[in-house]
């Protein structure tokens, strides 16, 4: 096993990091591209702390900034891509190496297929464009033998669900008015249910899954437009 720091988003160190790994290993069998954050909460979207007829419009011109969003999109949507065009070559082999294929997971946010805003809208916006790219990819890539999936998970218990400043036990079991409604099950994702989804679609088992978009949501998307 090694353990390694990458920047997703700084070339160098990925190249570093493709390296390393070429050096230690030769080849790679699953890459799983899961780093993403999620800009600033505008508490305004939130009704927290808003000022009285505050203008939503103003509000988020105000307070968001063209960094902010640059971030985002660049950790959320621009990443994947390049982590997994630098990384190709090892998935090839490593594709060679078991007389099968390896694997490419891409895991966004249910956040990506709604409607609704969950307040994050960088967050939001960046990943819807993961999804589509699975999709263009994954005819090309399963000729290589690195076939793509992806999938949406729901609310789980995560730095970046900390960080947004929600009470995800209450948005898991709780209607939210204007923002969400919970899933039917009405709990948030345990830590093994998104786990095993990545462990299914990475064994032999889940080799003839290709470009499918996986919701492990709880059935967030049936009560949310």
């Amino acid at each position: 096993m090694h353990c390694l720091q990458m920047d997703v988003s700084d070339k160098e160190s990925i190249s570093n990091a493709i390296k390393y790994i070429d050096q230690a290993e030769g080849k790679l069998d699953i890459l799983v591209n899961n780093a993403g954050i999620i800009g600033t909460p505008l508490d305004v979207l939130k009704g927290r702390d808003s000022p009285k007829d505050a203008k939503i419009g103003e509000t988020a011109f105000t307070q968001d900034t063209f960094e902010d969003w640059g971030r985002v999109f660049r950790t959320n949507t621009a990443a994947p891509y390049f982590v997994t065009m630098g990384f190709v070559s090892l998935l090839e082999k490593g594709a060679r190496a078991r007389n099968g294929t390896s694997s490419v997971i891409n895991i966004s946010s249910v956040a990506a297929t709604v409607k609704l805003s969950l307040v994050l809208l960088p967050r939001e916006q960046s990943g819807r464009q993961p999804p589509h790219s699975t999709l263009r990819y994954a005819i090309r890539s399963a000729k290589h033998s690195y076939p793509r999936q992806h999938y949406f998970p729901g609310i789980f218990l995560s730095e970046v669900t900390a960080a947004a400043g929600l009470d995800i036990n209450q948005l898991g079991s709780q209607p939210a008015p204007g923002i969400f409604n919970p899933a039917p099950l009405l709990r948030i994702g345990r830590p093994s249910e998104i786990g095993t989804a990545a462990t299914f679609l990475a064994s032999d088992s889940g080799e003839f899954v290709n470009g499918q978009n996986l919701g492990i949501d709880g059935g967030i998307t049936l009560v949310n437009p």
